[in-house]
């Protein structure tokens, strides 16, 4: 005869052993949710430190350590790898031609290079960004956009072309500049280096 005390035991303890897996299971669920919302702020916290200028958003510049180079690959140049270079961000874009209706034109011939501290500044009451410290041009001759950029030298490139190289010196602008402890000549400097691939 089957004693029924026996058959209780193994029970509870099945009935036990399924309860606390189920609660590893509810952990881990937690544990992934928390895991997918971290992502999605993380998302958001890049987006908000990359914002939109100029219809296009700064990107990290490509480093490689084994051949001690920093690209900026849109533009398709190189400049020596620096600890200042190593925190670069920029935002090439096509020139565009005047007239009623700002057109794109051409490829990718210029950008603005900024930091990591400084790509999510706002802009001044004059209504230029401080995030911009320099901006680089593939052009002939130099044609600053605004008094605030200064020529900082060109480079003729090994395809023939020339890039000009401007540093923003935006009054408004310098008390950030200096909080972030960056320095617009500085910047331009590394561009003077600049070789095309």
């Amino acid at each position: 005869m089957i004693n029924k005390n026996k058959m209780k035991k193994p029970n509870i303890v099945l009935v036990i052993l399924s309860i606390l897996v189920i609660i590893q299971f509810i952990f881990i669920g937690i544990g992934w949710i928390k895991i997918n919302i971290n992502e999605f702020a993380t998302k958001n916290i890049f987006d908000r430190f990359f914002p939109l200028i100029d219809g296009a958003s700064y990107q990290p510049v490509t480093i490689s350590p084994i051949n001690g180079l920093i690209y900026l690959p849109q533009m398709r140049l190189s400049i020596p790898d620096s600890v200042l270079g190593d925190q670069l961000v920029y935002n090439a874009y096509k020139s565009y031609t005047t007239g009623t209706h700002k057109i794109p034109t051409g490829q990718v011939d210029e950008a603005n290079i900024s930091t990591f501290s400084l790509s999510g500044s706002a802009q001044t009451q004059s209504q230029f960004s401080c995030s911009s410290l320099v901006r680089i041009k593939f052009e002939t001759d130099p044609n600053p956009y605004n008094p605030s950029e200064i020529p900082k030298g060109s480079v003729k490139l090994s395809n023939n072309q020339t890039l000009q190289i401007y540093a923003n010196h935006n009054n408004a602008c310098q008390k950030e500049w200096v909080f972030n402890q960056v320095n617009s000549d500085l910047v331009a400097a590394l561009f003077t280096q600049a070789k095309i691939y």
